[in-house]
């Protein structure tokens, strides 16, 4: 709003500088790679056996459901109220900047109430949060509102996107696969993201915004119903598969 187009992008390059000097920091001696990869690396095997854990691929359905439901939902907003208010700079930073805050302090919240109440919790509340979301945006009226339903979208992403990774090497835990098989899952994720705007502008043109808040907010509901039933397979509460003893 203060430094335009210009402002955004010089923001961006900086943040990119800065991700790659942390990265650059990082020394090669200090990274565990047996632990990065997963733990042993079962070639062939390895990999099959990841890509058809039964519990990678139920995570991978919940987060499409989940991101279908979440992903249009802050663009709706934006521009919603953009169009009513008439600044669309000073709309979306405030639907951007109150979702990022509420997402930065789930995100460093997050170990702790891992610790305290496990990780199946941690995804029953970020699911939980997108359905009540699209209903609070749906049935209420006024510019205040985007604020709680902003943080809720913070509550969301924040703690699926500490959660995710976890479940990830709980499931894949020995098979030396867990960047392949985040990458599987993050992708089909991608898909469903990529794929809710198509929904999100046809509900939009033929019901209006409401409507699509509603109907996003209600197939995130199955998300949430997915997990639960799947809880057990998606986020166990240790490894699935231990490393084997090289003396036995």
């Amino acid at each position: 709003m203060m430094f335009g187009l210009s402002g955004v992008i010089g923001l961006m390059i900086f943040t990119a500088l800065a991700a790659s000097a942390a990265a650059g920091a990082i020394r090669g001696e200090e990274i565990d790679h047996e632990a990065a990869r997963g733990g042993d690396d079962g070639g062939d095997q390895g990999f099959r056996q990841a890509l058809s854990a039964p519990g990678l691929w139920r995570l991978a359905v919940v987060l499409l459901i989940f991101h279908f439901g979440n992903a249009p939902i802050s663009r709706l907003i934006a521009q919603q109220f953009s169009i009513e208010l008439g600044s669309p700079f000073q709309t979306t930073a405030i639907t951007t900047g109150v979702s990022q805050l509420s997402m930065i302090v789930m995100a460093a919240l997050a170990p702790f109430a891992l610790k305290r109440f496990g990780l199946p919790a941690l995804f029953i509340v970020a699911l939980a949060a997108l359905p009540l979301r699209g209903a609070l945006a749906g049935l209420t009226e006024g510019f205040v509102m985007v604020y709680p339903i902003q943080i809720l979208d913070g509550v969301g992403a924040g703690l699926i996107g500490i959660a995710t990774p976890i479940a990830a090497e709980r499931i894949l835990a020995g098979t030396g696969r867990f960047n392949t098989g985040l990458a599987a899952v993050m992708t089909v994720q991608g898909v469903g993201a990529s794929l809710s705007n198509i929904a999100a502008g046809f509900l939009t043109k033929q019901g209006g915004y409401s409507l699509a808040y509603l109907a996003h907010g209600g197939v995130a509901l199955l998300a949430l119903i997915a997990f639960v039933a799947w809880r057990g397979l998606i986020a166990p509460s240790t490894p699935g598969r231990k490393k084997q003893n090289p003396a036995m």
